[in-house]
């Protein structure tokens, strides 16, 4: 399992271990806005401007915002969880640890 992770991140192929992220499709190991993109660029753009995760929700809410596959609104209680996720944020770690050989030396 290790050695496929490795020689998939040599080629550029991330699999990002989930289908359901929001906003996004993952085709090839490459996530691809879908039609759902711009509730996650409002979700941090309320962010940006100073409201907290309850105050967002309710935004999406007056909006009538509800994802395309799931058919509901993310709820207050998820909005932190959009606004720490890895893959939003860019910091995506493929491999938790160091690698064991690269210690060694």
């Amino acid at each position: 399992m290790k050695w496929s992770l490795r020689k998939h991140a040599e080629q550029g192929i991330r699999h990002l271990g989930s289908s359901r992220i929001l906003g996004y499709n993952e085709v090839g190991g490459v996530l691809v806005p879908n039609q759902d993109s711009w509730i996650v660029r409002v979700i941090f753009e309320d962010y940006a401007a100073g409201l907290y995760p309850i105050e967002i929700h309710r935004h999406l809410r007056d909006l009538g915002v509800a994802n395309s596959s799931t058919k509901r609104i993310t709820g207050a209680g998820n909005m932190r969880k959009v606004l720490d996720n890895e893959v939003y944020m860019g910091d995506r770690i493929i491999q938790n640890g160091p690698d064991r050989d690269a210690t060694q030396h």
